[in-house]
C-alpha cells in the first residue's frame, strides 16, 4: 500500500511542472481578486449560529442526532471493528 502511494506521488509530481504550482501559490491563477470577494448580507456570525443551533434543537433533530451516534456506537461495538 505504502508503494502504491509512494508510486501514485512520484507520477503527480512528474506530471504537474512545478512552474505550476509556484504560479498558483503566488496567486497569479486569479488575477482579479474581485471574482472572489463575497457579498456579506448579515455580519453577526454568532447570531446565525444561535438562530441555527435553535433550529436544530427546536425541530428535534439534536435527538435524531443523539440517537444516532448512541446506535452507532453499540453498533461498532457488537461488529467489533
Amino acid at each position: 500500500m505504502i508503494l502504491l502511494l509512494h508510486g501514485l506521488a512520484n507520477d503527480l509530481a512528474s506530471a504537474i511542472h512545478w512552474g505550476e504550482w509556484l504560479s498558483v501559490l503566488n496567486g497569479s491563477h486569479f488575477p482579479d481578486a474581485s471574482v472572489l470577494a463575497q457579498q456579506v448580507n448579515d455580519p453577526d456570525i454568532l447570531g446565525r449560529i444561535q438562530r441555527t443551533w435553535m433550529t436544530f434543537v427546536k425541530t428535534g433533530q439534536i435527538w435524531a442526532f443523539i440517537i444516532g451516534a448512541i446506535l452507532g456506537y453499540v453498533f461498532r461495538g457488537i461488529t467489533g471493528t
